[in-house]
């Protein structure tokens, strides 16, 4: 554990510790400086709590504490009326604070009260020092990412970074944040999945979109970039990600120009489990923060670790929610993340929430939900109001921080083209299809590919809301005339299709549909010389009981050269 970091929990690295900064002398005297909360925001005051004990066996006279940094970006509001101010040596204004006689154990404590503005952004800092006796302490300051002035839904400080007037409450912009994430994946994690690690991964996205979407968040997390990374196995996640944040490993070398090529404001590393209990470890994002990312700094701690063997379709949602701010519960971490309401929520023996650990609340697995009170998790809510103690609103929280990172890197990879599918039942629907080819992890599709490009098929469907819950399967079919037509099966690979509905197999499980799914039909396939001159069309659907719906438009691949 790191000197001034206390621990989280299991799957979080260590977060900042929010005591007081304390310092001993050889004679004993002990000098405390503590700010009383973690942050401040623009405009409010802060308070810096002082507490002076004489430890050791002789007397002390004469002590005299002086704070420098304070005053120089703030003013004083408050203070005990023996600190005046005065400069110091080097000229800086400090708060010289005159405290007399101390007996042997004896103790004293005072408080200090400044007001901050706009000119104390990113932080307050304070050092005091007793002749060579000194402590260090700092409050960022924030801004205000709560307020809602024009009643709108959307808080001023959002409505400011989406450009839109946040005293008008006509003007709005409650577009999804698109949260752009970079998957890499190990040559372990790929042994476990030969089939397609990449598909593995899609698995994790469609999981983590569903509990979105159930929670009303308006994120939506969309994978940018998939690539493998040629890092052995250590055996220790904590190790890993940190090599992989400070690209410390050769493996993570180019790490931060893939990020910044592809747009990716998040950093996944899907690995080998390295235990049976271990499925994921991320740093806590903004902790303590009040919401507010946009610090610089935060970007630095946008990257996760994923088993991709876990068996928790969840852990993907998890983690990220990590690097957005959340902790686990109340009940587990005694604290929330970036609010103190930014944390998951349990019921026991009846739920507990995508960031809360089932077996703290006696529950076998997590409901695909982020803690939201407006929300009713069976006959309870899925959280507690903000404003009260031990609140629990993830979702809230989300909604916060999402559009901040959203815009921590420009878009460089464009949304898929999708369309409206159309119902060979009942005529119309709401749901869309999308279906693409990429070659060598270009910046965009492509209708065409060439022998020796490496080709990856991306298919995505936005599942009409009428549908989500059913079971559903998802047809490929593919023809190079028009005429005949063979379709993707799952247990056989490319078959024959005889031309009717009971002909059709299923390209995937069969299983509830999500809000959004997402697979690849081919990742990572260097194209052969002798499919030169091909055409191929290729057609996807997804298929419900009584209901089928297609993407009435094929994707037309053509091979060249």
């Amino acid at each position: 554990m790191t000197a001034g970091m206390h621990a989280a929990a299991l799957d979080t690295l260590p977060v900042p510790d929010m005591g007081p900064s304390v310092a001993v002398d050889a004679d004993g005297f002990r000098l405390s400086q503590h700010f009383t909360e973690p942050s401040v925001i623009i405009g409010g005051n802060v308070t810096v709590d002082y507490e002076l004990e004489n430890r050791g066996a002789g007397a002390r006279s004469d002590i005299a504490l002086e704070i420098y940094f304070l005053l120089e970006n703030t003013s004083l509001v408050s203070a005990p009326s023996q600190c005046r101010r005065q400069p110091s040596l080097s000229g800086q204004e400090i708060l010289y604070c005159e405290l007399g006689d101390f007996s042997a154990g004896s103790r004293r404590s005072f408080s200090v009260t400044v007001a901050t503005s706009e000119n104390s952004r990113p932080a307050v800092v304070a050092s005091a020092l007793i002749g060579d006796l000194r402590v260090d302490s700092s409050a960022p300051v924030v801004h205000d990412t709560l307020s809602d002035n024009d009643g709108d839904g959307i808080s001023d400080f959002i409505e400011t970074l989406r450009r839109t007037d946040p005293a008008d409450a006509s003007s709005v912009d409650d577009s999804i944040a698109a949260i752009d994430f970079m998957a890499l994946y190990t040559p372990a994690a790929a042994r476990l999945y030969p089939a397609s690690i990449e598909n593995r991964i899609n698995g994790f996205v469609n999981a983590a979109n569903s509990a979105l979407y159930n929670s009303e968040a308006r994120i939506r997390l969309r994978p940018v970039h998939f690539q493998l990374v040629p890092y052995a196995e250590s055996g220790d996640a904590n190790r890993t990600l940190t090599e992989l944040m400070s690209g410390s490993h050769p493996a993570f070398a180019g790490v931060m120009e893939l990020r910044q090529r592809y747009g990716a404001d998040l950093v996944v590393l899907f690995d080998a489990a390295e235990s049976e209990t271990k499925c994921g470890l991320a740093p806590i994002g903004g902790f303590g923060m009040q919401g507010d990312f946009s610090d610089p700094a935060e970007m630095a701690l946008g990257y996760a670790w994923v088993a991709a063997d876990c068996a928790q379709d969840l852990v993907l949602a998890h983690e990220i929610g990590h690097n957005m701010g959340l902790t686990h519960s109340h009940r587990e971490d005694g604290y929330g993340g970036t609010f103190d309401f930014a944390t998951g929520y349990g019921v026991d023996e009846e739920f507990a929430t995508v960031m809360a650990t089932p077996s703290k609340f006696s529950v076998p697995n997590r409901t695909s939900i982020f803690s939201n009170p407006d929300l009713q998790c069976g006959e309870f809510a899925c959280g507690r109001p903000q404003n009260e103690d031990m609140g629990a609103n993830a979702t809230a929280t989300l909604n916060i921080v999402a559009p901040q990172v959203e815009s921590w890197l420009p878009r460089t990879m464009p949304d898929l083209p999708s369309l409206h599918g159309r119902s060979l039942i009942a005529g119309s629907t709401s749901a869309r299809l999308a279906l693409a080819g990429q070659i060598n992890d270009e910046l965009g599709y492509t209708d065409s590919a060439g022998s020796g490009d490496v080709l990856r098929l991306v298919a995505e469907i936005e599942v009409d809301p009428e549908h989500i819950g059913l079971t559903g399967s998802f047809h490929i079919l593919i023809t190079a005339d028009s005429r005949e037509f063979h379709q993707l099966d799952r247990e056989i690979g490319l078959t024959l299709w005889d031309g009717t509905l009971g002909g059709l197999r299923s390209a995937t499980f069969e299983r509830a549909l999500r809000p959004i799914e997402r697979f690849h039909i081919v990742d990572n396939y260097e194209v052969a010389a002798n499919l030169r001159g091909i055409e191929i069309q290729i057609y996807l659907a997804y298929q419900i009981p009584g209901e089928i719906i297609y993407l009435h438009q094929p994707l037309r691949l053509r091979f060249t050269n």
